[in-house]
């Protein structure tokens, strides 16, 4: 039975019919927003890495692999719903934690998010304003929950590849957030890591640090 046909049926019901179409209803919006169909939802998937010791979303949830000291998971956004995907979901689909991985990062670098510049000046950081050249650091942060894991996806890693040709030194204090330091440029690593310092005392769940190699050594 279709949501249509149910909500249409309910109209022409009695009362007592009318409930029991109406608990149709909620178990059919129920099934399809907890088990989509995998053909729906793949081009929906999306990758959440976050600071090993951020509180647990909960035991059914998908723990997806991750970089050390991150956690990974999936996250099924379309609209304005957005849920992680739990193991329940996963087996139904036939899909192990890795592939969804991969096709979660894939998703994410279908329209990759430009970095932004920040430039070290005596007063602090600041944005970089159009037309100024050079930067101190660089940083992800679209705000989609989706940040810290741009720095592991390919279409993302030539971006920056196209500021900065060698390694990166990168912090990554929450889902949210990802900043970036040319590796070797000391004045760059020692901000960055004063930065991941102060939130990981902010916020009491720490901030993973990576060196990240060269675009083309990934």
């Amino acid at each position: 039975m279709t949501l249509h046909a149910l909500w249409r049926g309910c109209g022409h019901a009695a009362p007592g019919a009318c409930r029991r179409h109406l608990a149709s209803l909620e178990r059919f919006v129920e099934r399809e927003v907890a088990e989509p169909h995998f053909e729906a939802a793949r081009e929906h998937l999306f990758p959440v890495y976050r600071p090993v010791g951020s509180p647990s979303p909960g035991p059914e949830v998908l723990r997806a692999p991750a970089p050390e000291g991150l956690e990974g998971f999936i996250s099924f956004e379309e609209g304005a719903f957005c849920a992680l995907v739990t193991e329940r979901q996963a087996g139904a689909w036939g899909m192990g934690p890795a592939a969804l991985m991969a096709l979660a990062l894939h998703n994410l670098d279908r329209v990759p998010a430009t970095p932004r510049r920040h430039l070290a000046t005596p007063l602090g950081l600041r944005a970089a304003a159009a037309g100024e050249f050079g930067f101190t650091l660089l940083s992800f942060e679209a705000g989609d929950g989706y940040d810290a894991a741009r720095p592991f996806a390919r279409a993302h890693q030539a971006l920056l590849a196209a500021h900065w040709p060698g390694g990166w030194f990168a912090a990554l204090p929450s889902p949210s957030f990802a900043l970036l330091a040319p590796e070797g440029e000391p004045e760059g690593e020692a901000l960055l890591t004063s930065i991941a310092r102060a939130e990981g005392e902010r916020t009491g769940f720490g901030s993973a640090l990576f060196t990240l190699p060269p675009f083309h050594q990934m």
